[in-house]
């Protein structure tokens, strides 16, 4: 399956941090972070972004921020998720899989995490990036929702 042209967002994701800064703002590098795992929690902002724009473009414009946030979160962690056998085909070429990014609602849960805390009166979905630390994310951006 690796050999053939279709793979999961997060191998895609994998080979695109690796090889390209990413277009997800002015995140501040720090040495507490890992550049890799920076151009991850980046990268994963960017494609919710654009997840989050694409849903306007088709007419979701209808829901509220919070029904935004349940659908990106959702969304975004299912297409992470790798085809069946799609690890070990990478563990049989030499190659890590790489880890998931995953993405929650209001509150980190873990390290290495985007929360979504969507805000109705605002019409906004805040976007918090979380390393090691849960205390402080690493990155922040608010993206307004539903004002297409």
């Amino acid at each position: 399956m690796f050999g053939q042209q279709t793979h999961s967002i997060a191998a895609l994701t994998a080979v695109f941090s690796l090889t390209l800064t990413s277009c997800a703002g002015s995140a501040p590098t720090t040495s507490q972070i890992p550049i890799f795992k920076q151009w991850q929690l980046e990268d994963a902002i960017f494609f919710l972004e654009s997840n989050l724009s694409s849903m306007g473009d088709v007419g979701y414009v209808q829901w509220t921020p919070s029904t935004a946030a349940v659908e990106l979160a959702a969304t975004m962690n299912a297409a992470q998720a790798p085809f069946p056998g799609e690890d070990e085909e990478l563990r049989q070429a030499g190659v890590r899989p790489p880890e998931p990014i995953p993405y929650v609602l209001n509150e980190p849960t873990d390290s290495w995490q985007i929360v979504l805390i969507p805000d109705e009166a605002a019409q906004m979905i805040y976007v918090q990036a979380y390393g090691k630390d849960l205390s402080q994310p690493v990155i922040e951006k608010d993206l307004p929702c539903c004002e297409y």
